[in-house]
């Protein structure tokens, strides 16, 4: 039945409160309004409906069936009214909503959680879907907008994917902590050579930047083991396998007393970016991540690990 758009929540709320109360004076105290205004409105909300809604017994309003039928419908939306209302106000004060990030691996163990965590602990009606992929993946996430907000080391131009700097770390050397190689104040290329090396893996833009620097000094480490991630790295070195070149964000993550780090010669820059779907707006919760490790960026900052 086409009621013509009359029909609008304050009839509803005035017929709830008519129906529980079964008194217009009753129902007028609990909405807020004048007891002939209830009256008017009920009666209109009957003409609107094709149905008698109450009739008149002792000084009271007493449902018809078909009001108590017709009730058990009002109730079901009502409920979901109140609970568009709630949700609107859980987005607006960021209590709820749902955040989806993807994360390279350098950065998916300990830094992008602490946002995560910190996000939670202040909303937390808050869900997250976070995923770890190298660049490419988190690239295609974004470009098919499977995500909200991504983390990656490309920062050229992709199609359908807004790209923004996060910020530039230096490469630097890991070595553990009682190698002959930790008494020098920077690490340079010709220092690795014949030391055990642990590369990450070729695929990475950072090994590609680090083999042209070492092919240009004419340099040839021994290649002892070669790891997906920068955590993998670390470990290694701290056992004593060899030693390796890695971003400082992925080292300062991955820290500990068994390893020591020193700068290295000549500069490999790494940048971090974000990679969000493009022409997508982007919610409160984002940017509140996005924000968040771009302060956790610039506490890292200066580069300083040596110890």
């Amino acid at each position: 039945m086409d009621f013509g758009g009359a029909v609008n929540l304050r009839h509803l709320e005035i017929f709830r409160a008519v129906l529980a109360s079964g008194s217009a004076t009753k129902a007028a105290r609990t909405v807020g309004i004048s007891q002939p205004a209830v009256s008017r409105i009920l009666a209109r909300f009957e003409r609107d409906m094709g149905i008698t809604l109450f009739k008149r017994e002792g000084g009271g309003l007493v449902p018809t069936p078909e009001a108590l039928t017709l009730g058990e419908e009002v109730e079901r939306a009502c409920a979901g009214v109140d609970g568009l209302l709630r949700r609107a106000k859980g987005i607006r004060e960021m209590g709820e909503g749902h955040l989806r990030v993807a994360s390279i691996p350098s950065l998916a163990n300990v830094t992008v959680p602490r946002i995560l965590a910190a996000l939670t602990r202040r909303h937390p009606g808050l869900r997250v879907t976070a995923e770890v992929r190298t660049t490419p993946g988190v690239l295609e996430s974004a470009a098919a907008k499977q995500i909200d907000v991504g983390i990656v080391t490309q920062l050229g131009p992709v199609k359908g994917v807004e790209i923004e700097t996060l910020a530039v770390t230096p490469s630097m050397a890991v070595l553990p902590r009682h190698h002959p190689l930790a008494a020098r104040p920077v690490i340079r290329p010709e220092d690795l050579e014949t030391v055990p090396f642990i590369p990450v893996c070729r695929r990475h833009q950072a090994r590609q930047r680090i083999d042209e620097v070492l092919a240009r000094a004419g340099v040839r480490p021994r290649r002892r083991i070669e790891v997906t991630t920068g955590a993998l790295a670390c470990a290694l070195v701290a056992e004593g396998v060899g030693v390796s070149i890695l971003s400082a964000m992925t080292i300062r993550d991955n820290l500990n007393d068994r390893i020591v780090v020193r700068p290295f010669a000549p500069e490999i820059r790494n940048e971090f970016g974000f990679a969000f779907p493009a022409d997508r707006p982007r919610s409160r919760l984002t940017l509140a991540f996005v924000e968040g490790l771009r302060e956790e960026f610039a506490a890292a900052e200066p580069w300083d690990l040596s110890a």
